[in-house]
């Protein structure tokens, strides 16, 4: 193990016991630093998915030096070691988004992006690699071009994702990178038939693993779970059966050591997910603790712990990170997070929480 290595599971070990300690004293001192913040500069896009909205704001992100203190408060008051999301819209895009990808893998040794590959060629693969990305995430949700073409509103959707993830895999073993080259894939109505094959070609094309999500609410709509429930995106009940099917099948593709990221609790999370029809409730016995793992900063600058919640402070404010983490007012939502109610409806990737193994499993595994 390297020295960075260390050091990040280090970081995180500490941090894990702080945020034990803070559940049962709600003192101050022991407020942990978040273990991954999740970066959204901007919401331009050139998919036009049909379970996100985003590509149809029009707002422009906050200007690049802004987050360029940002990220320099981060490499300052808190850690190199904290782990980075970038997504949009679609960060690989020319302009403020790209900058912000840019200045943080720099900055950021564990710095990952989300992208929906359309961009990428031989030419940027190269690029994207020598940057020494911690991750590169590419959503593709299905195995075939009907499938993939209709969810993401393109008709070159499936051909140009699957082309940048064999461009990245190539690349990559081609540069001896660490970078991994990870699929991630929404679960719903009209691919879950899929899976199977999909995973497959993961493991045959070289990609380091898939990660599962449940599909949610549509982003950046009002709609809610049950108004989602009546849509051909969600898993109707004559289907259910089928899906518990598959993911029996993708489980026990992961014992034969198929590249498959869900740990298997999860996996039966999603069965009952989609499975419970008493408004799909899972019986976690537990309450939510996003707040002393995870920040989320949208294109405006505002910052949340959960987005489900008002922003507790906006980056282009004078305030610290540490202040902004501590203060009043994020107390307060601490308070409210606990007591959420969706808790047990829950399973974004973002919200789905691991012990201290998982957690520093998974910061091994990207770097």
């Amino acid at each position: 193990m390297n020295l960075t290595k260390i050091k990040a599971s280090l970081f995180h070990a500490i941090n894990y016991l702080k945020k034990t300690v803070f559940v049962y004293t709600k003192l101050k001192i022991f407020t942990p630093k978040p273990q991954s913040i999740y970066l959204a500069p901007g919401a331009k896009c050139n998919s036009r998915c049909i379970m996100c909205l985003s590509w149809l704001k029009k707002t422009k992100t906050i200007p690049f030096r802004k987050w360029k203190i940002f990220i320099d408060n981060i490499y300052e008051d808190w850690s190199r070691y904290l782990k980075i999301n970038i997504s949009g819209g679609e960060v690989l895009l020319p302009g403020p988004m790209k900058k912000v990808v840019d200045y943080s893998v720099e900055k950021l040794p564990y710095t990952g992006i989300t992208s929906n590959g359309f961009l990428i060629d031989k030419k940027m693969a190269q690029s994207l690699i020598s940057k020494k990305f911690s991750n590169i995430n590419i959503s593709i949700d299905g195995n075939t071009d009907k499938t993939v073409n209709l969810i993401r509103g393109r008709p070159y959707a499936f051909i140009k994702s699957r082309s940048a993830i064999s461009f990245l895999v190539k690349e990559k073993k081609k540069q001896n990178s660490l970078t991994k080259i990870i699929i991630k894939t929404i679960i719903m109505g009209l691919n879950f038939n899929e899976l199977p094959a999909l995973v497959r070609w993961v493991k045959s094309i070289g990609a380091d693993g898939i990660y599962f999500q449940p599909i949610v609410p549509i982003y950046d709509s009002q709609q809610t779970l049950s108004q989602l429930k009546k849509t051909s995106l969600w898993i109707q009940p004559q289907n259910q059966k089928k899906l518990i099917a598959v993911i029996n099948k993708l489980a026990k593709m992961k014992s034969l050591d198929y590249p498959i990221l869900n740990d298997y609790d999860n996996l039966e999370l999603i069965k009952k997910y989609f499975c419970n029809n008493t408004n799909n409730i899972i019986k976690l016995n537990r309450s939510c603790t996003i707040d002393l793992t995870t920040l989320f900063i949208g294109d405006n600058g505002n910052i949340y712990f959960c987005t489900a919640f008002p922003p507790i402070g906006n980056i282009k404010n004078k305030k610290s990170l540490n202040e902004i983490i501590t203060s009043d007012v994020a107390f307060q939502q601490r308070k409210k997070i606990r007591s959420c109610p969706m808790v047990n409806q829950c399973l974004s990737t973002c919200a789905v929480q691991k012990n201290l193994f998982q957690q520093i499993k998974l910061f091994l595994f990207l770097k």
